[in-house]
């Protein structure tokens, strides 16, 4: 009896339940996507999920501290985002695609707009930049654009309205951050990875929208029992995953 009860936790603890989720977009057409480090973090699974299916991805490398990640899924895209080598300006126009709050809102890709407000992050942060496009969880991962079609960043965190309460007394409004091109080229190029040249003119809206929606990619994290178990107990972890889950398991 002890033996069984034993071997039954352990297949419960080995079960894999989705815990959050985030984007990612295709810079190869060997199936190389960039996302963000705290998208892929401690997952036992990274899918990726493409035209209905959900196909497994392998980490390549990560760059935890600019908060980069580089996963191979096997498929072919049939688009690919270039990344940009010029240097943003403020008040650049930008684009924001990605999966807004998973698909607890809707499967549906979304994209905001909006314009870049600075050229570095927080606390002087001069890896990331500034911009006031719509940003929610669910998009980090997310390319950040220009008219040309060229990713000038990639999304990965907006301000804490708690920690801008705290600080500032007041409430935060479209202040939202992404890793700046050159820090990704700089990655992938030490990683080896051969990059799309980048688009010299602006390209029609149209185009524009369908190779985004092409190229832009919903990504799932899965866990363990045992490990989401673990995770929660932890008071100083930064992994966000969804509230059914953290409710499920904290009973």
């Amino acid at each position: 009896k002890k033996r069984i009860a034993k071997e039954k936790k352990q297949e419960e603890d080995n079960k894999t339940y989705p815990v959050s989720s985030g984007t990612g977009f295709a810079i190869t057409d060997a199936g190389h996507l960039v996302t963000n480090y705290h998208v892929i973090q401690e997952c036992k699974d990274i899918l990726v999920h493409y035209q209905g299916e959900q196909i497994s991805s392998i980490v390549i490398s990560n760059d935890p501290i600019n908060d980069l990640s580089l996963i191979k899924a096997d498929f072919k895209p049939t688009k690919v985002f270039p990344l940009s080598k010029d240097t943003p300006y403020l008040m650049q126009e930008v684009h924001v695609a990605g999966y807004p709050f998973g698909w607890a809102y809707s499967k549906s890709l979304k994209v905001t707009s909006g314009s870049i407000s600075s050229l570095a992050g927080m606390a002087n942060n001069f890896s990331n930049l500034q911009f006031d496009a719509a940003l929610q969880k669910g998009n980090s991962g997310g390319p950040v654009y220009d008219s040309k079609g060229n990713v000038v960043a990639v999304a990965t965190e907006k301000i804490s309205y708690s920690d801008a309460m705290e600080q500032f007394d007041d409430i935060p409004e479209n202040q939202n951050y992404g890793v700046k091109s050159s820090v990704v080229i700089n990655f992938l190029e030490s990683n080896r990875i051969k990059l799309k040249t980048p688009n010299t003119k602006d390209v029609e809206r149209r185009i524009l929208g369908k190779t985004v929606s092409e190229a832009t990619y919903f990504i799932s994290c899965w866990m363990t029992v045992a490990q989401i178990k673990e995770i929660l107990k932890d008071e100083k972890t930064q992994k966000v995953m969804f509230e059914n889950i953290i409710e499920d398991f904290k009973r």
